[in-house]
């Protein structure tokens, strides 16, 4: 790596700055694709949160559970959910 062979030699400050801007760069772009990718990830959980709020909706009827498929659907969602939610927690 430039910044370290910069660093070894001893290079003069402009050279170890400049070194050291290309390598910040290098990392930005690496962790670019990433961030996008936790973002999806993230946008993914949200609407199949909502679609579970809207299932749930529409299976409770004056408080009772009146469709049970939905009722269903919506438990299911929300198990999806979770297991985006964990996969999230588990990245660093």
């Amino acid at each position: 790596m430039a910044f370290s062979a910069a660093l070894e030699k001893a290079a003069p400050h402009a050279e170890v700055d400049a070194a050291l801007t290309d390598f910040r760069a290098a990392v930005a772009t690496a962790q670019a694709p990433q961030a996008a990718e936790v973002k999806s990830r993230f946008a993914a959980m949200v609407v199949v949160t909502k679609a579970a709020a809207a299932e749930y909706q529409g299976s409770i009827e004056a408080g009772s559970v009146s469709d049970a498929m939905a009722y269903q659907e919506a438990h299911a969602f929300l198990a999806i959910a979770h297991d985006l939610a964990t996969g999230l927690q588990a990245d660093p």
